[in-house]
């Protein structure tokens, strides 16, 4: 299929940032030159090229050519400067183990479809190692410009063929999304017709001025390694009461890396108009199994029985809070646990999706996401 001049541009500007993705000086042997390939055509550049024009913006006369060629821009050409001088903080340490996890690998055996060794071979060794000595570098840290001139053979071969079909499926994957966003909105539209809203009620929850006070339990859940914090509306002078049934309850769970006071803004906003708020820990996801990661403790970003574990938290802590709720306790009857609802952000928008019923769709996984590629 051919391929519009416009989006062509767009693609090779985006290919040799990418191209500059793969760098630190070292001493060890490195890359000289930067071999283009699309089909049978191919064009070598020289990293040295490439290095003088990120550092100061001049042109040598083969780039010149190449970048009439393709009828970039100033604008174009400055942004492709960034790209490759662009610095990213991160630690070397942290490069090194995400790239040994399993997701890891999985990113650069994908990326090795496009940057590969002279002859055409993906070398994920090699990657990584630029990758890595990138970040280690001590003077303009990790750079697109560095990885290229660490990668540790005598050319880099960037395969622009495999790299446009990579651009294409994740646009592909962007215009998937957007049309089930659309599909999604025309269903909430439906639903919403079928089952009117009380619009009062929910302007209930704009509130001119905190109608309750606040009191921050700590309910310790067997099972759980941290107490739940129960953020329970406290009544007033002047202002309501418990209600009949108690107060409806909110439980929130974090997204990857948080923690149970990620949404202490929104717990304290909620309570203060009348909605308990439990705030749990997922402690195989929260900010510690971050950390275990980037300091080699852990070669996962997660292990899959933490997409059980999460919703086995939730039900942990409302079994708890309901018999707490029947039980003398400063609890007793304080919550309408038949009121109920969970907000998730990321990995806690999973959560709840799971809770609520969720199921997983393995025939659609297995065809939109095989085994060795990445999902966009």
């Amino acid at each position: 299929m051919p391929i519009a001049q416009p989006w062509l541009r767009r693609s090779l500007v985006w290919l040799l940032g990418l191209a500059g993705a793969l760098a630190a000086a070292t001493p060890a042997p490195a890359a000289e030159a930067l071999l283009v390939s699309y089909g049978i055509l191919e064009r070598s550049i020289p990293i040295a090229d490439l290095e003088r024009f990120a550092t100061t913006g001049e042109l040598t006369p083969q780039l010149r050519i190449y970048s009439r060629q393709l009828q970039l821009t100033d604008e174009q050409l400055s942004q492709v400067r960034e790209v490759l001088t662009t610095p990213a903080s991160i630690s070397p340490v942290g490069v090194a183990q995400f790239l040994y996890t399993e997701q890891g690998v999985l990113l650069l055996e994908q990326i090795s479809r496009v940057v590969q060794t002279p002859v055409r071979q993906a070398n994920v060794q090699a990657l990584r190692g630029a990758l890595i000595l990138a970040a280690a570098n001590p003077e303009s840290g990790f750079t697109l410009l560095n990885v290229l001139k660490t990668y540790p053979t005598v050319a880099i071969r960037i395969d622009l063929a495999e790299g446009l079909a990579i651009a294409q499926e994740i646009n592909q994957a962007i215009l998937q999304s957007e049309e089930a966003f659309e599909q999604v909105q025309a269903l909430a539209r439906q639903a919403a017709e079928a089952n009117p809203v009380d619009v009062e009620a929910l302007f209930q929850l704009v509130q001119s001025e905190r109608q309750y006070g606040l009191d921050l339990i700590q309910v310790v859940v067997p099972g759980l390694p941290r107490p739940v914090q129960l953020y329970l509306p406290l009544t007033q002078p002047g202002g309501p009461g418990v209600p009949s049934q108690g107060f409806p309850l909110v439980v929130i769970s974090h997204g990857l890396g948080g923690t149970r006071d990620s949404y202490t803004y929104l717990a304290e906003y909620l309570a203060s108009g009348g909605i308990a708020v439990a705030t749990l820990e997922h402690p195989g996801s929260n900010d510690q199994q971050l950390y275990a990661l980037l300091t080699g403790q852990s070669d996962a970003v997660v292990q899959t029985e933490e997409f059980l574990r999460r919703p086995r938290d939730v039900s942990l802590t409302l079994n708890t809070l309901d018999r707490l709720n029947q039980s003398p306790s400063p609890l007793r009857r304080q919550l309408d646990l038949d009121r109920v609802g969970v907000v998730g952000q990321s990995f806690g928008g999973y959560t709840a999706l799971a809770l609520a019923g969720a199921n997983f769709d393995l025939a659609g996984l297995a065809e939109v996401c095989p085994p060795g590629t990445l999902s966009f």
